[in-house]
């Protein structure tokens, strides 16, 4: 199967060594790939990297075409997630809706078997500390911009597959962090905590309170979506299933990192909601490998190969 992933960051770089570590050569699509990042996690000569721009639909065309693409596995998003498209909403819509559609189109074009998309938890919008884990039939809310432009991509999606018949999958991911420059507020929280927690440094780090997930786990959904056939559903959520408040991170910080000297602060509104994950679990087969943890312990160690 050839396929390409859209976005060679944080978890599409992690997909890209899932895919090669099961014997296929994927095809990473980037407007800026990091190469030097990138090679930290896949040998360069494994893959094949591409630069060009998702909202460019000729050339899209023209690369699904050349490559005789099989299956697209969609992780672009716009820089910094959900903070970055409060800051700049117009810009955010154009790389994620827009992006997005462009993908759909040459996937049209070019008869495309399958696409996997990279969606969000924010699209179920802020729940109630007492309120019932997210199933993924629940009622979609609305969490800003951001959640607002995945809405509209699954959507889209969804439309594209009842009317021109292209197999999709979507994956709604919480949190998501990992060892990855510009990897979005979250990770950059967790990395300031890893640096100062190790150094015995004081500091106060704002981190955004909700259920987690480590861009490992998120790329092996992504490759189990991809796999899958015969699915009864096509959305599926993708987390810790566990939700860590203020406290519980600080006991694991002491735990692993003896001079932790950090105070968490909240940063926004905190999403109480865990998801539900029957589906995954059921019909993907995905239950996460890293809870917090162990995430913290392996980005500690990826930051220091750095």
């Amino acid at each position: 199967m050839k396929v390409l992933i859209t976005g060679a960051g944080m978890i599409g770089s992690q997909v890209a060594k899932l895919i090669v570590e099961s014997g296929e050569t994927p095809i990473l699509f980037d407007i800026s790939p990091n190469l030097s990042s990138l090679q930290r996690v896949i040998s360069l000569d494994k893959v094949k990297v591409v630069k060009g721009d998702i909202l460019n639909l000729p050339e899209l065309i023209s690369l699904f075409n050349s490559e005789k693409i099989d299956a697209v596995i969609h992780t672009v998003a716009n820089p910094l997630l959900s903070v970055g498209a409060q800051r700049n909403p117009y810009a955010a819509i154009k790389i994620n809706v827009f992006g997005t559609i462009n993908v759909l189109e040459a996937a049209r074009l070019t008869q495309v078997r399958k696409l996997v998309f990279s969606s969000s938890s924010t699209v179920y919008g802020l729940g109630s500390k007492q309120g019932e884990p997210f199933s993924e039939d629940a009622k979609l809310g609305s969490g800003g911009v951001y959640a607002s432009t995945k809405i509209a991509c699954e959507n889209f999606i969804r439309n594209y597959a009842m009317i021109y018949g292209i197999e999709y999958v979507i994956t709604r991911i919480a949190a998501v962090f990992g060892p990855w420059p510009g990897g979005g507020v979250v990770s950059e929280s967790f990395a300031s905590i890893i640096k100062d927690s190790q150094s015995g440094s004081e500091a106060t780090v704002p981190l955004i309170l909700a259920e987690y997930v480590y861009s490992k786990d998120a790329a092996h959904a992504l490759v189990l979506a991809l796999r899958a056939e015969k699915l009864k559903n096509r959305e599926f959520n993708v987390g810790m299933q566990k939700m860590y408040e203020p406290n519980d991170i600080m006991e694991i910080l002491k735990e692993i990192f003896p001079k932790t000297k950090v105070n968490i602060v909240t940063q926004g509104q905190p999403m109480w909601n865990l998801m539900d994950y029957k589906q995954a679990r059921d019909e993907l087969g995905f239950k996460p490998r890293f809870d917090l943890k162990d995430a913290l312990l392996d980005f500690a160690s990826e930051l220091g190969r750095a």
